[in-house]
């Protein structure tokens, strides 16, 4: 799903920038895999996951509203995407990331072993992240908006009854439309 916040959403065809707010879900990293504009601007695409399972989930910038209420370190169920290139490559800052070694990434979905090949004990790997800077999408377009993107939500249950999972979404659209101020990294404030 991907939400394209109507605050400032336009295309300035003189000067070839984008001024939209972006908050992108779940399967938002699986379209467009042909145009690498689209990848720049989600911040990755997906490569794959293992079967649906519970996992702990590391939350990497606290005081974000996108998982302020979330604890440090939290148990959830769902798929675990994982994706062709890390996104931290793409000028994000992470917010949460699954612990390797919480989950199997040898799991069977639908009877096809997962082609996802994982360290144990390896880095973390990047679930849901924001950018708030002006970011290169392709030679000829910038994006001046802001980017929540999680691969969480797959399954109905986690939308309706996981009041934790809908804070985390609830938290990071607040922050797209800057209702809130937080410290998004060190020495850098973000927000209205």
């Amino acid at each position: 799903m991907v939400v394209i916040l109507p605050r400032c959403t336009r295309i300035d065809t003189e000067s070839n920038t984008s001024l939209a707010n972006r908050k992108a879900s779940h399967a938002a990293t699986t379209a467009l895999t042909t145009e690498s504009f689209y990848g720049n601007l989600t911040g990755a695409f997906f490569s794959g996951h293992p079967e649906i399972q519970s996992a702990t989930y590391q939350v990497s910038n606290p005081t974000h509203p996108a998982v302020s209420s979330l604890p440090p370190t939290w148990e959830h169920y769902d798929e675990i995407y994982q994706y062709h290139q890390d996104p931290r490559e793409n000028n994000i800052i992470l917010l949460l990331s699954a612990i390797q070694s919480s989950y199997s990434a040898t799991a069977t979905s639908g009877g096809v072993v997962s082609p996802i090949q994982l360290t144990p004990g390896g880095p973390p790997q990047p679930i849901a992240w924001f950018r708030d800077a002006s970011h290169q999408l392709a030679p000829d377009l910038i994006h001046n908006g802001r980017l929540f993107q999680t691969g969480l939500g797959h399954a109905k249950e986690t939308w309706l009854y996981d009041t934790l999972f809908r804070d985390h979404i609830y938290g990071g659209i607040q922050w797209l439309l800057g209702l809130n101020v937080t410290n998004s990294a060190p020495g850098v404030t973000t927000g209205i």
